[in-house]
């Protein structure tokens, strides 16, 4: 197994080049003996001091105290193609997730001061094209991440409980770098989380509906795969019913029974691009 990379910073002495030099080899062995890793240190560092339990971000700090983000981008930059695909699947997903997230972090705080990740782009052109990075010597978009990488080459719908878009009506950003051996258990508290938020997904039995964030909408051929072929309500499209399912199987008996009776009205949820801030404040639903 490869050693760790222990590091001592002293003030004008150690340059951020020779820390690391030092440190590319931990970035290059990545095959450990118990299977594939990837050095996350830096990122789990980030997450762990930036984002708090509800997964907002202090922009703020991290602009100041970039260095550990900075690194980790840089990491993967340096991660030879030839080890990545030696990787178990699940491992490369995890690895394009935290690429995803942390270039979405290097975003926001590149051009911070900003209420929304929006302001970065315009109406031409959007932040998730307009701005590219280097992952594995590739040159690629936000987009290009998200829909020919993530979405196209992996086909798991669950991935969207796990993307941030660093706006409030994303999924929360995780609490810790996506690992591929833990990948089902994290998709499913990411998930679980996502859904007790009521601002992406409650239900009004007293007015039989059913309110759902937009991103069942906007991506539900990707749930149709996995979870179409469940339970089907002839009042809803097959979008629709593969979103159900799939909320469905994460939400409590009681909740999951009433959206099996398809006895109410589903109303799509007002998405929300503010920033994902930590001074952000939730309105009431």
């Amino acid at each position: 197994m490869a050693k760790p990379c222990h590091v001592t910073i002293m003030m004008g002495v150690l340059t951020w080049a020779a820390f690391y030099a030092g440190c590319r080899t931990q970035a290059e062995m990545l095959v450990a003996e118990d299977g594939p890793t990837f050095p996350y240190e830096a990122y789990s560092r980030v997450l762990h001091s930036y984002v708090d339990s509800q997964g907002y971000v202090d922009y703020s700090g991290l602009k100041t105290n970039r260095f550990d983000l900075d690194f980790f981008v840089d990491q993967l930059t340096s991660l030879p193609p030839g080890i990545f695909s030696s990787w178990p699947r699940e491992e490369q997903l995890a690895f394009w997730i935290n690429a995803y997230n942390a270039l979405t972090l290097r975003a926001v705080i590149d051009h911070y001061p900003i209420d929304s990740i929006k302001d970065i782009g315009n109406l031409v052109t959007t932040v998730w094209n307009k701005l590219t990075f280097n992952v594995m010597g590739r040159t690629l978009t936000l987009n290009q991440i998200e829909h020919q990488i993530i979405r196209g080459e992996f086909s798991d719908p669950r991935i969207h409980m796990a993307i941030n878009c660093a706006s409030i009506g994303c999924p929360s950003l995780p609490a810790e770098p996506m690992q591929g051996k833990k990948l089902d258990e994290q998709f499913h508290h990411l998930t679980r989380r996502f859904l007790s938020d009521p601002t992406k997904f409650r239900i009004d039995k007293k007015n039989s509906r059913v309110h759902i964030s937009l991103i069942f909408k906007w991506f539900g051929e990707d749930f149709e795969a996995d979870y179409g072929k469940g339970k089907i309500r002839k009042k809803f499209n097959k979008r629709e019913n593969a979103a159900l399912n799939y909320i469905a199987s994460h939400v409590a008996s009681g909740d999951s029974a009433y959206i099996d009776s398809a006895s109410y009205t589903l109303e799509w949820l007002v998405y929300d691009w503010s920033l994902n801030t930590r001074n952000w404040r939730r309105p009431m639903p």
